[in-house]
């Protein structure tokens, strides 16, 4: 019995399933630290990685593109910004930004010309046959760059990772209302939606204040949500092999989802005669089932201290 989930992944993404088959995850907007949404299979993937700008871009693991990704991979403008994070092929919607505290991180400090490469010059170049894992994180394109992956590859990849925005930061942008209308009908579900924001408070009307304000100004000063990252986890898995079955079950468990991986490990486990199935359903189990003690053991001391 696997009581530690990193026992259990480690058991099952050395097996012969995840030798013959490694973890394919490709990532665009890689720049900063990595993806804690990835941290358990960081260690047993083969990662593909893309940022134009390579301030924040770690060269040191995985197959490395300093390059921007576009649907076409024509030679494209690239809007450098003061922050390497919000740098793009977008040009920045410079006025609508103002209003916000966090605008200073768009201002542009060099406008290039680059080439770009498209994800099906890679998946060519390096010979895929499949990707399990897409984050897409470009500063206003993840939708136009998942609807240009070859068919093949949206129709069989496992998890997509989408960092879109809610308010105008960049023109002609694929904002969150696209991507949750385009992904309704898909096979996938929401698996997980997290908001994130700026203060609605000019950097001219911020600089003004005195530190102690600036310090705890978001103690009591609402954040508004200005873009969100989403995660969603493919659903139709009473059509996928062992192998998948298997990745797709522990990603739920990664994501918290115990009762969505406990039905995908028993559908497994009906399907083939594979004891790492029964280990996912009595992990999930157990979760769902003991977990419950320590958040109430977490409640009385933080009661009573």
């Amino acid at each position: 019995m696997f009581f530690l989930k990193s026992s259990l992944f480690h058991s099952i993404f050395t097996s012969i399933h995840f030798i013959k088959k490694p973890i394919i995850i490709i990532d665009v907007g890689s720049s900063g630290e990595r993806s804690p949404e990835l941290s358990d299979f960081y260690d047993y993937a083969k990662l593909i990685s893309f940022d134009g700008d390579d301030r924040e871009f770690d060269h040191s693991s995985g197959s490395n593109f300093n390059s921007i990704v576009t649907p076409t991979g024509e030679n494209t403008y690239f809007y450098l910004t003061s922050s390497p994070f919000c740098s793009s092929t977008l040009e920045p919607f410079t006025d609508h930004l103002i209003p916000w505290l966090f605008s200073d991180k768009f201002r542009v400090i060099k406008l290039l010309s680059l080439p770009s490469i498209s994800f099906e010059d890679v998946i060519r170049d390096l010979n895929l046959t499949y990707v399990d894992w897409i984050k897409l994180d470009s500063q206003g394109t993840d939708l136009r760059l998942y609807k240009s992956l070859p068919t093949f590859i949206s129709r069989s990849n496992l998890v997509v990772q989408f960092e879109p925005g809610f308010i105008d930061a960049y023109k002609n942008e694929d904002k969150a209302h696209h991507i949750l209308s385009y992904m309704d009908d898909k096979p996938f579900w929401l698996c997980d939606l997290s908001i994130k924001g700026s203060l609605r408070m000019s950097r001219e009307y911020f600089s003004s204040l005195p530190y102690y304000i600036t310090k705890f100004i978001t103690g009591f000063h609402r954040t508004s949500p200005c873009w969100c990252e989403m995660t969603y986890v493919r659903k139709d898995f009473d059509r996928m092999g062992h192998r998948d079955l298997l990745l797709l079950s522990l990603i739920n468990v990664s994501n918290k989802q115990y009762h969505e991986a406990l039905s995908i490990a028993k559908f497994g486990a009906s399907k083939f005669d594979c004891n790492y199935f029964h280990q996912v359903i009595k992990f999930c189990d157990f979760k769902i089932r003991f977990n419950v003690m320590f958040f109430f053991k977490k409640i009385i001391n933080s009661v009573f201290g």
